[in-house]
């Protein structure tokens, strides 16, 4: 159910469904508001059909009852029987309750009143209202319309009504034809008074699920939950915005023509139709739009593809670029600016004969301008100061003696924070060199008396002795004491690379002898751990410059590393390829253990893949691999996929030989 949804079918009957329900649910939305406001829910039928006749007839009593009173209808009585057969009248009263019940016209005869027939009663209040006439003078007509005064002789005001009432106006209609809609759906809508608002309350609910289900595919197709662009995804998100402003004011006029009608309109039911297609059409609209406003940002932003985006980026741009000019230019083109906008103000609201605001402004000018630009110049040398001291050149010093003020003091701030840092530098180097030379010499010191050591337990452990115990604790401290002399070679070698006191002798060395060298010294012991060596090299010999004896001691520590901690039963890859002006060796293997740290942590000192450390080793290993690559001028890079283990050397090419690609050139560049 879920993929058939993101289909183009699926999609299509889905919004079927949507209009479906939303006619449900907007209808009986309605129908519940209108049962509401004509009291439904406390009105009894008979009540509410009485109410209905009230509503549809009042007009028309009422026009009635004005054209009887103030066309005497009892003179003309040919009217107001033509007007009674005109409203199906059969009998009609009208009492002056001001006049003590009199009656003013009676029309029909009153046993009708007694019948089951529909009946209108209703109360109408009319007051005195005297209206004033101009006659003008027809020799004048051309004259009175252009002029507006008239003399007292030719104004008359007359009394158009003199009716007080109020008057009492009793219907009874001959049939119940006139009323038969307004029945008919009063009777309709009062046996399902209590259904409605369950109807909608459902049908609202499952409206809301279905729009969730057509947002949640927005963007998405079957078989994967990536987003793709929609129908509308090119058009700018502020265009598209406005387009669906736009279209949704068209549903004014149906609007407008549905929330004007009156109820006692034949046309309301057609009100009603229209008030429920413009909410439709309102809901339609807003699904488009929301369904656009989830793709985009499923797509990695709403406003990522608007034209105010655009603006804002360039004006981001723009402003960037303004505060990276030169602070004396950029302060020029402000204080242009404001010169400008001051004079202009000056010759807009100000009084010319004021010749002395003009001389004050520019005295002002006088003043003030060069002290800015002496202020943006000086700010322009700080700032030129500052950045050579970020770029490490501390041996620059900032003349102070034209500066003033805060800008002086700043300025031997900049001074004092080069000779801090240079300080700093040196004590730093200081350290480290005193680290290094401690290391060195206090493994100088612990190597003596455990040569001693390691050799006298190798003398034991020829001897012949009666004891086994005895030659196996002899084999341990031998063993255990090489492992020591191995930690304080690594110890005192990693401090030499790190702090570049090791000596490099750069020779043309030829990077494929050493590496089948490293292959055939590994064999047997990859072989014990269970690994396949796969040697991928071209047959053209690569050259580099490289220290032989440290780039030996780089390839030693890596192979030892995957003999160490690679998946017994998996393949080691080396590769060795040629990538543009770049020799490229790749180690490759899969890891034993999981390796649960970044990449970069792992050429740190004293780390180790495995945590458990359940392994031989100092956490070494990397850190010295990648000084010492470093120390020959080239590059280490490490990177960790998965169980994925790779190291990639990278050093120029000599230019001893040509420029020849490798086969495994593409391969070695991933």
């Amino acid at each position: 159910m879920k993929q058939w949804t993101r289909t183009a079918p699926g999609q299509f009957i889905l919004w079927l469904f949507i209009m479906l329900v939303a006619s449900v649910s907007f209808a009986s939305g309605f129908a519940s508001l209108y049962m509401a406001s004509m009291d439904f829910y406390s009105l009894s039928e008979s009540e509410l059909e009485q109410q209905a006749i009230q509503l549809r007839a009042y007009p028309d009593i009422e026009n009635l009852t004005s054209q009887i009173l103030y066309n005497n209808a009892m003179r003309y009585k040919d009217y107001a029987e033509n007007q009674m057969d005109f409203y199906d009248i059969a009998y009609l009263c009208v009492v002056d309750r001001g006049q003590n019940d009199k009656v003013v016209y009676e029309y029909g005869d009153e046993k009708a009143l007694k019948k089951d027939k529909p009946r209108f009663e209703q109360t109408f209040y009319w007051s005195e209202v005297e209206t004033a006439t101009a006659y003008g003078d027809e020799e004048s007509d051309d004259e009175a319309t252009d002029s507006t005064e008239f003399s007292i002789e030719q104004n008359s005001t007359d009394k158009e009504r003199t009716l007080i009432g109020p008057y009492t106006t009793t219907a009874v209609y001959d049939s119940e034809n006139r009323f038969a809609t307004e029945l008919r759906f009063t009777k309709d809508l009062w046996s399902v008074r209590y259904y409605i608002p369950a109807i909608f309350g459902m049908s609202a609910v499952v409206l809301c699920c279905l729009c969730a289900v057509l947002l949640h595919t927005a963007g998405r197709r079957v078989g994967t939950e990536q987003a793709f662009p929609g129908f509308f995804t090119r058009v700018p998100f502020d265009v598209f915005s406005g387009i669906m402003l736009i279209l949704a004011c068209a549903a004014a006029l149906p609007l407008d023509f549905a929330l004007n009608m009156s109820t006692d309109s034949d046309e309301w039911l057609v009100g009603m139709a229209c008030l429920l297609a413009a909410a439709l059409y309102l809901m339609s609209l807003a699904l488009v739009w929301l369904r656009e406003v989830v793709i985009r940002h499923r797509l990695g932003g709403v406003w990522k593809r608007s034209i105010l985006a655009w603006c804002w980026h360039l004006a981001g741009r723009c402003w960037r670029g303004v505060l990276r000019l030169p602070l004396v230019p950029l302060t020029a083109g402000v204080v242009l600016l404001i010169t400008v906008g001051e004079f202009m103000g000056i010759l807009l609201f100000a009084d010319w004969n004021a010749g002395a605001l003009m001389f004050l402004w520019f005295l002002e000018k006088l003043v003030v301008l060069p002290v800015i630009f002496y202020v943006a110049l000086t700010c322009q040398k700080l700032r030129t100061h500052a950045h050579s001291l970020a770029q490490g050149n501390l041996d620059t010093t900032l003349d102070t003696a034209r500066m003033v003020g805060a800008l002086k003091a700043h300025a031997e701030d900049l001074n004092s924070i080069a000779d801090a840092i240079d300080t700093a530098v040196g004590q730093r180097t200081r350290s480290e060199r005193f680290k290094a030379e401690l290391i060195t010499n206090v493994s100088h010191d612990i190597k003596t008396p455990l040569t001693s050591i390691i050799n006298y337990t190798d003398l034991i452990c020829r001897e012949q002795c009666d004891n086994p115990r005895i030659t196996e604790y002899a084999q341990v401290l031998h063993r255990q004491g090489e492992r020591l002399k191995k930690l304080l070679v690594d110890l005192v070698e990693a401090s030499k690379a790190s702090t570049g006191n090791l000596e490099v002798h750069r020779t043309p060395c030829r990077v494929d002898v050493l590496l089948d060298q490293a292959a055939g010294e590994y064999e047997q012991r990859l072989a014990q751990s269970g690994l396949t060596l796969v040697l991928q090299k071209p047959e053209t010999g690569l050259v580099i410059l490289a220290d032989g004896r440290h780039l030996w001691r780089v390839f030693d520590n890596l192979m030892n590393n995957i003999c160490k901690y690679a998946l017994s039963g998996t393949r080691v890859y080396l590769t060795l390829a040629q990538a543009g002006t770049k020799v490229r060796v790749s180690f490759r293997n899969i890891s034993r253990d999981p390796l649960d740290m970044p990449a970069a942590q792992l050429l740190e000192r004293f780390a180790r893949g495995d945590a458990a450390r359940t392994t031989e080793g100092s956490g070494l290993g990397l850190s010295i691999a990648q000084s010492l690559t470093e120390l020959q001028g080239g590059k280490m890079e490490l990177s960790v996929d998965g169980d994925l283990f790779k190291v990639v050397l990278s050093f120029p090419l000599s230019e001893t030989q040509p420029l020849t690609p490798g086969p495994a050139a593409a391969e070695a560049e991933e």
